[in-house]
Protein backbone atom coordinates (compact mmCIF):
# COMPACT_ATOMS: atom_id res chain seq x y z
CA UNK A 1 0.00 0.00 0.00
CA UNK A 2 2.90 2.42 0.65
CA UNK A 3 4.36 1.27 -2.38
CA UNK A 4 1.61 2.08 -4.48
CA UNK A 5 0.72 5.54 -2.87
CA UNK A 6 4.23 6.68 -3.28
CA UNK A 7 3.79 6.04 -7.07
CA UNK A 8 0.55 8.05 -7.32
CA UNK A 9 2.32 10.84 -5.12
CA UNK A 10 5.13 11.36 -7.56
CA UNK A 11 2.83 11.33 -10.52
CA UNK A 12 0.05 13.23 -8.92
CA UNK A 13 2.75 16.41 -8.29
CA UNK A 14 4.81 15.80 -11.30
CA UNK A 15 0.93 16.44 -13.03
CA UNK A 16 -0.01 19.35 -10.96
CA UNK A 17 3.94 21.26 -11.67
CA UNK A 18 3.40 20.51 -15.86
CA UNK A 19 -0.35 21.88 -15.58
CA UNK A 20 0.12 24.53 -13.38
CA UNK A 21 3.45 25.56 -15.24
CA UNK A 22 2.35 29.13 -17.08
CA UNK A 23 3.65 30.85 -20.11
CA UNK A 24 5.77 34.18 -19.40
CA UNK A 25 4.21 37.44 -19.72
CA UNK A 26 4.65 39.51 -23.36
CA UNK A 27 8.31 40.65 -23.31
CA UNK A 28 10.12 41.84 -26.68
CA UNK A 29 11.20 39.00 -28.81
CA UNK A 30 13.97 37.02 -27.73
CA UNK A 31 16.84 35.90 -30.05
CA UNK A 32 15.59 33.04 -32.07
CA UNK A 33 18.18 30.49 -29.86
CA UNK A 34 16.43 31.87 -26.50
CA UNK A 35 13.10 31.24 -27.78
CA UNK A 36 11.21 28.72 -25.42
CA UNK A 37 8.51 26.08 -26.57
CA UNK A 38 5.32 25.98 -24.46
CA UNK A 39 4.20 21.88 -24.36
CA UNK A 40 0.56 21.33 -23.49
CA UNK A 41 0.26 19.32 -20.14
CA UNK A 42 0.48 15.70 -21.36
CA UNK A 43 -2.15 14.47 -18.57
CA UNK A 44 -1.58 11.91 -15.74
CA UNK A 45 -1.12 8.77 -18.03
CA UNK A 46 1.24 10.85 -20.47
CA UNK A 47 2.93 12.19 -17.37
CA UNK A 48 3.44 8.56 -15.89
CA UNK A 49 4.60 7.14 -20.05
CA UNK A 50 6.79 10.27 -19.47
CA UNK A 51 8.75 9.65 -16.27
CA UNK A 52 9.05 6.02 -17.30
CA UNK A 53 10.83 6.78 -20.54
CA UNK A 54 13.46 9.71 -18.87
CA UNK A 55 13.86 8.47 -16.21
CA UNK A 56 13.44 4.51 -15.41
CA UNK A 57 10.42 2.81 -13.45
CA UNK A 58 12.02 3.18 -10.31
CA UNK A 59 11.24 7.20 -10.83
CA UNK A 60 7.93 6.73 -9.85
CA UNK A 61 8.80 6.01 -6.34
CA UNK A 62 10.86 9.02 -5.59
CA UNK A 63 9.94 9.74 -1.79
CA UNK A 64 9.42 6.06 -1.19
CA UNK A 65 12.25 6.13 1.22
CA UNK A 66 11.40 8.94 2.91
CA UNK A 67 7.86 7.24 3.32
CA UNK A 68 9.23 3.84 5.24
CA UNK A 69 11.57 6.08 7.32
CA UNK A 70 8.61 7.28 8.61
CA UNK A 71 6.42 4.62 8.36
CA UNK A 72 7.72 2.31 11.23
CA UNK A 73 8.24 5.25 14.14
CA UNK A 74 4.69 6.56 12.77
CA UNK A 75 2.80 3.80 13.75
CA UNK A 76 4.87 3.00 16.85
CA UNK A 77 4.25 6.50 18.12
CA UNK A 78 0.20 6.04 17.03
CA UNK A 79 -0.46 2.91 18.51
CA UNK A 80 1.47 3.77 22.19
CA UNK A 81 0.30 7.29 22.64
CA UNK A 82 -3.62 5.98 21.45
CA UNK A 83 -3.14 3.37 24.16
CA UNK A 84 -1.93 6.09 26.66
CA UNK A 85 -4.64 8.20 26.23
CA UNK A 86 -7.38 6.28 26.40
CA UNK A 87 -6.02 5.20 29.41
CA UNK A 88 -5.52 8.37 30.89
CA UNK A 89 -9.35 9.53 29.20
CA UNK A 90 -11.50 6.82 30.22
CA UNK A 91 -10.02 7.00 33.96
CA UNK A 92 -11.31 10.75 33.65
CA UNK A 93 -14.29 9.73 32.07
CA UNK A 94 -15.26 7.02 34.47
CA UNK A 95 -14.39 8.84 37.75
CA UNK A 96 -16.97 11.86 36.46
CA UNK A 97 -19.86 9.26 35.75
CA UNK A 98 -19.11 6.93 39.06
CA UNK A 99 -18.40 4.34 36.81
CA UNK A 100 -16.39 1.07 38.05
CA UNK A 101 -12.53 1.83 37.07
CA UNK A 102 -12.14 -0.78 34.35
CA UNK A 103 -15.63 -0.10 32.46
CA UNK A 104 -15.18 -0.24 28.65
CA UNK A 105 -14.03 3.24 27.14
CA UNK A 106 -16.80 4.94 25.29
CA UNK A 107 -16.98 5.79 22.24
CA UNK A 108 -16.26 9.45 22.94
CA UNK A 109 -13.18 8.82 24.87
CA UNK A 110 -11.60 6.36 21.57
CA UNK A 111 -12.68 9.56 19.81
CA UNK A 112 -10.56 11.73 21.55
CA UNK A 113 -7.75 9.44 22.18
CA UNK A 114 -7.63 8.53 18.48
CA UNK A 115 -7.56 12.98 17.48
CA UNK A 116 -5.04 13.36 20.08
CA UNK A 117 -3.02 9.81 18.77
CA UNK A 118 -3.23 11.88 15.58
CA UNK A 119 -1.82 15.38 16.47
CA UNK A 120 1.48 13.72 18.12
CA UNK A 121 2.19 11.47 15.02
CA UNK A 122 1.81 14.73 13.22
CA UNK A 123 4.19 16.79 14.89
CA UNK A 124 6.97 13.65 15.98
CA UNK A 125 6.73 12.12 12.54
CA UNK A 126 4.63 12.71 9.67
CA UNK A 127 5.75 16.42 9.11
CA UNK A 128 9.36 16.16 9.02
CA UNK A 129 8.95 13.06 6.45
CA UNK A 130 6.63 14.80 4.25
CA UNK A 131 8.82 17.76 4.04
CA UNK A 132 11.88 15.56 2.98
CA UNK A 133 9.29 13.56 0.45
CA UNK A 134 8.00 16.56 -1.27
CA UNK A 135 11.45 18.09 -1.78
CA UNK A 136 12.55 14.69 -3.29
CA UNK A 137 9.89 14.40 -5.63
CA UNK A 138 9.54 18.51 -6.65
CA UNK A 139 13.40 18.36 -7.62
CA UNK A 140 12.45 16.58 -11.05
CA UNK A 141 10.03 17.08 -13.52
CA UNK A 142 8.50 15.16 -16.15
CA UNK A 143 10.26 17.49 -19.01
CA UNK A 144 13.33 17.39 -17.34
CA UNK A 145 16.55 17.15 -20.10
CA UNK A 146 18.13 13.56 -18.89
CA UNK A 147 21.56 15.21 -18.50
CA UNK A 148 20.08 17.79 -15.42
CA UNK A 149 19.25 14.66 -13.55
CA UNK A 150 22.20 13.65 -12.39
CA UNK A 151 23.09 16.98 -11.01
CA UNK A 152 20.74 16.48 -7.85
CA UNK A 153 20.44 18.32 -4.66
CA UNK A 154 18.46 15.90 -2.39
CA UNK A 155 19.09 12.11 -2.66
CA UNK A 156 17.61 10.51 0.29
CA UNK A 157 15.49 11.32 3.20
CA UNK A 158 18.89 11.86 5.46
CA UNK A 159 20.67 13.88 3.19
CA UNK A 160 17.54 15.98 2.57
CA UNK A 161 16.48 16.51 6.54
CA UNK A 162 20.26 17.36 7.04
CA UNK A 163 20.78 19.79 4.21
CA UNK A 164 16.97 21.50 4.85
CA UNK A 165 18.13 22.08 8.40
CA UNK A 166 21.64 23.31 7.35
CA UNK A 167 20.43 26.05 4.84
CA UNK A 168 16.82 26.89 6.39
CA UNK A 169 16.86 26.06 9.76
CA UNK A 170 14.96 23.28 12.06
CA UNK A 171 11.41 24.96 11.72
CA UNK A 172 11.74 24.29 7.59
CA UNK A 173 10.57 20.58 8.66
CA UNK A 174 7.58 21.72 10.27
CA UNK A 175 6.53 23.80 7.13
CA UNK A 176 2.42 22.80 7.04
CA UNK A 177 2.52 21.38 10.56
CA UNK A 178 -1.37 22.87 11.05
CA UNK A 179 -3.32 21.32 8.02
CA UNK A 180 -1.02 18.17 8.52
CA UNK A 181 -1.85 17.99 12.53
CA UNK A 182 -5.79 18.75 11.28
CA UNK A 183 -5.73 15.56 8.59
CA UNK A 184 -3.67 12.90 10.63
CA UNK A 185 -5.90 14.06 14.28
CA UNK A 186 -9.27 13.84 11.94
CA UNK A 187 -8.26 10.42 9.98
CA UNK A 188 -6.85 8.69 13.46
CA UNK A 189 -10.52 9.57 15.28
CA UNK A 190 -12.48 8.41 12.80
CA UNK A 191 -9.95 5.46 12.09
CA UNK A 192 -9.93 4.17 16.15
CA UNK A 193 -13.94 5.30 16.55
CA UNK A 194 -14.97 2.91 13.45
CA UNK A 195 -12.27 0.18 14.14
CA UNK A 196 -13.41 -0.28 17.97
CA UNK A 197 -17.55 0.03 16.97
CA UNK A 198 -17.62 -2.84 14.65
CA UNK A 199 -14.93 -4.45 16.56
CA UNK A 200 -16.93 -4.59 19.66
CA UNK A 201 -20.50 -5.38 17.12
CA UNK A 202 -18.83 -8.45 15.89
CA UNK A 203 -17.33 -10.07 19.21
CA UNK A 204 -21.14 -9.40 20.56
CA UNK A 205 -22.56 -11.11 17.37
CA UNK A 206 -20.17 -14.18 17.98
CA UNK A 207 -20.60 -14.16 21.10
CA UNK A 208 -24.65 -14.27 20.84
CA UNK A 209 -23.98 -16.73 17.88
CA UNK A 210 -22.10 -19.17 20.44
CA UNK A 211 -24.88 -18.68 22.74
CA UNK A 212 -27.54 -19.71 20.34
CA UNK A 213 -25.41 -22.59 19.17
CA UNK A 214 -25.52 -23.26 22.93
CA UNK A 215 -28.78 -23.40 23.88
CA UNK A 216 -29.73 -25.18 20.39
CA UNK A 217 -27.11 -28.40 21.85
CA UNK A 218 -28.60 -28.24 25.30
CA UNK A 219 -31.66 -29.11 23.66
Amino acid sequence: AQVRRAAFSTLSLRYRRSVSTTPPTASPAPPASHVQTVVAPLGPFGTARRIVQREGPMALYKGLTAVYTGIVPKMAIRFVSFEYYRDKLSGFYNSYNALPPHSPPAPSVTFLAGLASGLTEAVAIVTPAEVCKIRMQSQYHSLMDPSQMTHVKYRNVAQTAVLVVREEGPGALYKGVVPTMLRQGCNQAVNFTAYNLFKRQLLTYKRRRAEEAGRSGAD
